[in-house]
């Protein structure tokens, strides 16, 4: 899997403007700077929500720019191009996601209701994060696959 993958919950998509020269990828969360979308960063408790696409200011969708793929922006996004970043910023929103190690490296990581944060490749969960205060994601569920069902820890909205 290539990131994150919406698997229930209401969402609440929102156009935001991708700042000049930033690579956003779609499934990967984002965060604002200067009220323009950026990639968020590991450890980071200031993300938006969740990236799900990318569009031209009249809200069509960005050739072949699919689930999993990095759109950069021109230079002169801001300006000239003006695509913007799709994202979902319900906190209702699960999400699936694979961990960058083996649950259970970490004790507790293997358990669900634990909060985690992202890796600096921003599009896995950073195992070794995990904590039972405090994290960007919250995690719901372990599956089979060895992946996190997870949602934005909704004390940060």
């Amino acid at each position: 899997m290539a990131g994150f993958l919406h698997v229930r919950g209401k969402q609440e998509l929102r156009k935001v403007l991708i700042t000049n020269s930033a690579a956003i990828k779609v499934g990967a969360p984002v965060k604002l700077t200067a009220a323009l979308a950026v990639p968020s960063t590991a450890g980071a408790a200031d993300a938006l929500g969740m990236c799900v696409g990318v569009c031209n200011i009249e809200g069509k969708p960005v050739a072949d720019i699919d689930y999993g793929d990095t759109f950069t922006a021109e230079a002169d996004n801001q300006t000239v191009d003006q695509i913007y970043a799709i994202v979902d910023t319900s906190k209702e929103s699960e999400w699936e996601v694979a961990p960058d190690a083996a649950l259970g490296t970490t004790t507790t990581s293997a358990l669900p209701f634990q909060f985690f944060d992202i890796t600096s490749a921003i599009n896995v969960i950073d195992e070794s994060s995990v904590s039972a205060t405090t994290g960007t994601f919250f995690s719901l569920a372990v599956l089979d696959n060895g992946n996190l069902i997870v949602k934005f820890n909704e004390l940060l909205a």
